[in-house]
């Protein structure tokens, strides 16, 4: 295995796809014309701890890593219009999405990369980041932080990410909630103001775009002539039927968070599906996990974290921790193949996988390692 260090100066940041899964809308298409400051200065802060690690991509040798130079290709056609010396809310929309987990370069890249590296999980995390996905990036690094002997630059690389998706949250969240006290008197149309003046700041708030979908089915029901549901309703059987509106706004908060699980609702067999497991197994999980997130927890966690990921159609998050779990093992192992190869062929199916799963199962793999970790205690 060949072995790279990286080593990150830390300045201080100031101020400033195809194959979706069923339900799922595509990334948005216009700018917002308002934006958060602590948005734009956590997406510069995602972009550039990024392109640290795109640096060292770049300035190893890679003819033994077709993947990872068919993904830095993908990668400077968006680079090419990011423009740093820009606010974020003036970039082009970055589709990261299409650049990650429904790229199969991206893949392909991930599996020449030792498991788990944390220079990967920074730069994946980056990437969410800067295209104002907080929650998931967050995810992302709690998960990533459960790698054993991740050097202290890294984590203090993580710390930076996972305060800035927390400063991204406070205030479109404070303005949901103040639409939720309107919502609780009935006055559907005030809240809707305030969700959307939620989404003006920050237009990946799955909390505020569930909110949103409840408040619009009100609306439509009364504009019909019937009742609003109780507050904090969740329908998830035939008797309600959810128009397209409604339909498209719980697809969008599932998307920007995967654990807003009020937003699994509808008359769709395969979303009823993912709430039951995801009430049933992954939150638990996950609860427990983000818990103990400052300690190492054990390995059977992670196993029922990764399967019930899985379970539930959440393969990006299933196959991330499936490789925390291979790198505090060291190697891989045929179990991992079959779960591995379940969850790609989800996400971007083709020969380009079959690929994939194919070096991987010949058990003799030379990989990119960014980061050299520390000694763990035995």
């Amino acid at each position: 295995m060949k072995k790279y260090t990286l080593m990150i100066v830390f300045v201080v940041f100031s101020g400033a796809c195809s194959g979706l899964l069923r339900g799922d809308p595509p990334a948005p298409k216009a700018v917002p014309k308002k934006t958060l400051p602590e948005i734009n200065e956590a997406r510069r802060t995602g972009w550039q701890l990024a392109s640290l690690i795109i640096a060292r991509l770049e300035a190893d040798d890679q003819k033994n890593f077709p993947g990872i130079q068919a993904w830095l290709k993908d990668y400077r056609q968006i680079a090419k219009g990011i423009d740093l010396k820009l606010a974020p809310d003036q970039w082009p929309v970055i589709n990261v999405d299409a650049l990650t987990i429904r790229n199969g370069n991206f893949w392909q890249a991930y599996y020449e990369i030792a498991p788990g590296d944390p220079g990967l999980m920074l730069l994946h995390s980056g990437l969410l980041l800067s295209a104002g996905e907080a929650n998931r990036a967050q995810y992302l690094l709690v998960i990533a932080g459960q790698r054993p002997g991740i050097p202290k630059e890294f984590r203090q690389a993580f710390d930076i990410i996972l305060a800035q998706t927390q400063k991204i949250r406070e205030k479109p969240n404070g303005l949901v909630m103040e639409g939720i006290k309107l919502f609780d008197k009935a006055d559907f149309a005030g809240a809707l103001k305030k969700y959307q003046a939620a989404l003006e700041l920050w237009p990946q708030n799955g909390f505020a775009l569930y909110e949103a979908g409840m408040t619009v089915r009100d609306l439509q029901r009364v504009a019909a002539g019937e009742k609003p549901l109780p507050p904090s309703a969740v329908m998830i059987d035939n008797k309600i039927k959810n128009s397209a509106e409604v339909t498209a706004l719980f697809a969008k908060s599932r998307r920007h968070d995967p654990f807003q699980i009020n937003s699994y609702q509808g008359d769709d067999k395969e979303v009823i599906r993912r709430f039951l497991v995801l009430g049933k197994k992954v939150l638990p999980a996950w609860q427990n996990l983000a818990k103990n997130q400052n300690k190492q927890v054990d390995d059977a966690l992670l196993e029922q974290f990764a399967g019930a990921c899985q379970e539930a159609s959440l393969d990006d998050l299933a196959l991330v921790t499936r490789q925390i779990l291979i790198a505090r093992r060291i190697n891989y192992a045929p179990a991992d193949h079959q779960f591995i190869g379940k969850s790609l062929n989800k996400l971007v199916p083709g020969k380009q996988i079959d690929g994939v799963l194919s070096r991987l199962a010949t058990g003799k793999l030379e990989l990119r390692q960014l980061v050299v970790p520390e000694p763990v205690a035995p």
